[in-house]
């Protein structure tokens, strides 16, 4: 009995302190450099993500946006404004032959890598929100394995609640859901 109370005590101390760091792995954070691309995975975020893609266009980063999802590239012009650039994707490269297996994130970094590909660039900063950079990293890693050089950058203009996140509806939600599509991940990538 005496055992079973000391096993249950440490498995909860263990779930209690996996429970409060959760937030803190899903978090990757480069410092940017002078990169090829700058590529937006997008979300419903209220333009954050895009805000922040856009600020590292005009600090220098990058002279290319890529945003995957719209099938979008814009480069910079020298007044400060993006111009779309046209870019013909063959139905391979838009629509992979495993897609109902991929989830969205998946297919974007697929997406962008053929775009890169095809505009023959070697490096570039991969923008999203604070939680959704492990799995971007976890999946960027084995889409361009070493095709090409990437960093990664969460956007700036998000603050994370790592302390206070369970009490959070909000963040709980979206915490909780990227560990689920992370495990997804996890399980399907060995077959793609």
């Amino acid at each position: 009995m005496n055992r079973l109370v000391i096993i249950i005590a440490c498995f909860l101390t263990l779930a209690i302190l996996a429970a409060i760091q959760a937030p803190a792995f899903l978090i990757v954070s480069d410092t940017p450099v002078k990169s090829d691309a700058v590529v937006l995975f997008i979300g419903n975020d209220r333009g954050t993500r895009e805000k922040e893609a856009r600020q590292l266009m005009h600090e220098g980063f990058a002279e290319y946006l890529i945003i995957p999802a719209y099938r979008q590239v814009k480069t910079l012009n020298p007044d400060g404004s993006l111009s779309k650039i046209g870019l013909r994707l063959t139905p391979n490269h838009v629509k992979p032959k495993t897609a109902s297996w991929l989830e969205d994130t998946h297919q974007e970094a697929i997406v962008a890598k053929a775009m890169m590909e095809q505009l023959g660039l070697r490096s570039a900063i991969l923008v999203s929100s604070l939680y959704h950079m492990r799995r971007i990293k976890l999946i960027s890693e084995r889409v361009f394995a070493e095709k090409a050089t990437v960093r990664y950058v969460p956007t700036r203009y998000e603050t994370p609640r790592e302390d206070s996140w369970l009490f959070d509806s909000y963040e709980r939600k979206q915490v909780f859901t990227e560990y689920v599509k992370i495990a997804w991940f996890v399980l399907y990538s060995p077959f793609v």
